[in-house]
């Protein structure tokens, strides 16, 4: 997976991967500060240095966050059809 990061092939990516310096992992993904012991971690192409604000959206390309929509819009109304409490008559 570190490897189509550093290709420029993936965007993101869910994996069990524990920071190391290894490799060169640490000049092609960022790290957060540890918060707590689980053995699933999250991984988000390193790109170059841009304004805090713009931090969270410009490392996906447009193809990510239309299927990031496409799927909040799809299976929003599903979840929420499935929650509804359903009434029965006895």
């Amino acid at each position: 997976m570190v490897g189509l990061f550093a290709r420029g092939e993936g965007d993101i990516g869910i994996a069990n991967l524990f920071i190391s310096a290894m490799g060169g992992r640490k000049e092609h993904q960022w790290y957060t500060a540890p918060y707590g012991q689980e053995s699933t971690c999250i991984l988000i192409k390193k790109g170059a240095s841009m304004p805090q604000w713009q931090s969270l959206a410009l490392p996906f390309r447009r193809n990510t966050w239309i299927a990031v929509l496409v799927m909040g819009l799809v299976l929003g109304p599903i979840f929420f059809a499935l929650s509804r409490p359903r009434v029965t008559s006895e």
